[in-house]
């Protein structure tokens, strides 16, 4: 069955649910000769409102973010666990050092880049990124979950924390 047809397939199922649920609900299918009467369904005449959101006590709403903000912490999160996935298997170059050394705060660059990481024995399969998601962000600060996928292992979150000041963000932490 070639895509056409199947769209046209599932259409047709569609038309047929839809011709149902309307029958089903009282309203039927109309055909031109006759007219739709209003009378018979007050609750038509009227426009329908939605019901009021849902009150949790203790909730607050989150301020919006700003866009701007949000695009540019998940890009510099994006952009340092690129080079973090390199560093984590022992096969950072020189590229990806100045990457963590210029995208981290003072204290983790010097943690990871002073330090050689732990490899377990044989040659570590290299993560790949999966997705990036902005878990909250104010001014100043955002957390990004960044979805990693390992060859022959579950898939995992890490956390990245950063941390924002004028035209500047960087890495201060990761979970």
């Amino acid at each position: 069955m070639s895509g056409r047809d199947r769209r046209v397939a599932v259409a047709a199922a569609l038309a047929t649910a839809a011709a149902g649920a309307a029958s089903a609900l009282g309203g039927g299918i109309t055909s031109a000769t006759r007219p739709i009467d209003r009378s018979e369904r007050p609750e038509a005449a009227t426009p329908r409102q939605a019901p009021p959101p849902e009150v949790v006590p203790g909730m607050v709403d989150a301020p919006p973010v700003n866009a701007t903000l949000a695009r540019r912490a998940e890009r510099t999160a994006r952009t340092f666990i690129a080079a973090f996935l390199h560093y984590e298997v022992g096969r950072a170059t020189d590229p990806d050092r100045r990457v963590l050394r210029v995208l981290s705060a003072p204290e983790l660059a010097a943690a990871l880049l002073d330090v050689p990481p732990r490899l377990p024995d044989g040659r570590p399969a290299q993560a790949r990124v999966r997705s990036v998601e902005l878990l909250g962000a104010d001014d100043t600060s955002a957390e990004v979950a960044v979805r990693v996928a390992r060859p022959r292992a579950a898939a995992s979150t890490i956390t990245v924390v950063l941390q924002m000041t004028g035209s500047r963000t960087v890495v201060t932490g990761l979970r």
